[in-house]
């Protein structure tokens, strides 16, 4: 199952990221930043903050402030964490979990404005020591069915940092386990990483049943993968919780017609991990569709009138943990519609860094 790329050398590791990595990490970052505005707000707040900064273009525009007081396109700690691996894979030619562990333990000393408890507590294992691999084992322990979004909200990039779909969710296990070790973060990872490897093979499979499909390849690959020391670790020490993750996932409402983000009460607290993927297919449909949107009541129109990437937008506007919320929907629906509006990238701060990635950003 591998994607029309370059062959694996120096060259073709660069051509690859410009390709599609960089595309991804653009998602990301771009849904990060439009989402750190109303992060942490209510739903009526949300409607203050638009009245606030719709002349400045918000929820089109990055116009910063929110919760944290961030400056206009400001990375909060989705594209922090997701720039971690992107650097040390373009460094080291290849995913490294020990490295990408490293900076993690870095960018935490740094002092982030905003780390999430699930990942300080996960780093925070990091740094006294622990393996990359157990970083997030200790919580899970003790909180077997956590189920956080600290490891999704990063992942998204993961299918540019490999050849083939079995490594690339073995990469989503890998970088999720460094701090949520709990089967339904590492679940929501790998169907982030399935939709996503999906849109880039030209598929679209929200036209089809696609959870029963990425349950038949995860488990394919779970299976093919047991002379790996980590993976069986992993399955070993979730196969009690396995099962209700599952179900859980499968009995999560996908359905754009009948699921709404803005009537949804989250399950769990507004960080709930599957409350974050069902927002981010729930926008990929929307991104995808030709029909309008019907703008939900007391809510500005004209907001629903721009569609395609700019659903993005629209869950800014939900209300909650929105950065997080968008950066989990970028990079689907750049892999859904293969490319990014420039205006979406004006003043991304860590674009400047990244900028040279970007290839087919712009219609």
């Amino acid at each position: 199952m591998k994607p029309n790329r370059e062959p694996d050398n120096r060259k073709g590791l660069y051509v690859m990221a410009k390709e599609h990595l960089g595309l991804l990490f653009a998602g990301l970052a771009v849904g990060d930043s439009l989402g750190s505005t109303s992060e942490f707000t209510s739903r009526e707040e949300v409607l203050k903050l638009y009245e606030k900064h719709r002349e400045k273009g918000w929820p089109f525009r990055h116009v910063g402030e929110g919760y944290f007081k961030w400056r206009p396109g400001q990375p909060t700690d989705d594209s922090e964490m997701a720039a971690c691996m992107v650097r040390s894979y373009l460094e080291r030619g290849s995913f490294d979990p020990g490295d990408v562990a490293g900076r993690l333990v870095e960018w935490v000393r740094s002092g982030p404005r905003d780390v999430g408890t699930t990942t300080t507590l996960g780093i925070g294992c990091l740094t006294e020591g622990a393996p990359w691999c157990e970083g997030g084992l200790k919580d899970f322990t003790r909180r077997p069915m956590n189920a956080s979004n600290g490891s999704l909200m990063r992942n998204g990039i993961v299918p540019g940092l490999a050849d083939d779909l079995d490594e690339a969710l073995k990469i989503s296990l890998f970088q999720g386990i460094m701090t949520h070790y709990g089967p339904l973060p590492v679940l929501c990872c790998g169907v982030q990483t399935y939709l996503v490897w999906e849109f880039l093979e030209g598929r679209n499979p929200l036209e089809k049943n696609w959870l029963k499909m990425f349950r038949g390849v995860w488990t394919d690959w779970l299976d093919e993968s047991g002379g790996d020391k980590i993976v069986s670790a992993w399955r070993k020490n979730v196969e009690v919780q396995l099962p209700k993750a599952w179900t859980a996932l499968s009995d999560a409402d996908f359905d754009p017609l009948t699921f709404s983000p803005f009537v949804y009460s989250p399950i769990g607290g507004a960080g709930y991990v599957l409350t974050a993927l069902q927002y981010a297919v729930w926008a990929t449909h929307w991104g995808l569709r030709s029909e309008p949107f019907p703008a939900p009541p007391d809510y500005p129109a004209e907001v629903f009138e721009k569609g395609g990437p700019w659903v993005l937008a629209w869950l800014a506007m939900t209300g909650g943990d929105t950065d997080t919320y968008c950066a989990i929907a970028g990079p689907i629906i750049a892999a859904a519609l293969g490319s990014l509006p420039g205006e979406m990238l004006e003043g991304l701060e860590i674009m400047r860094e990244f900028g040279t990635l970007i290839v087919k950003a712009e219609r």
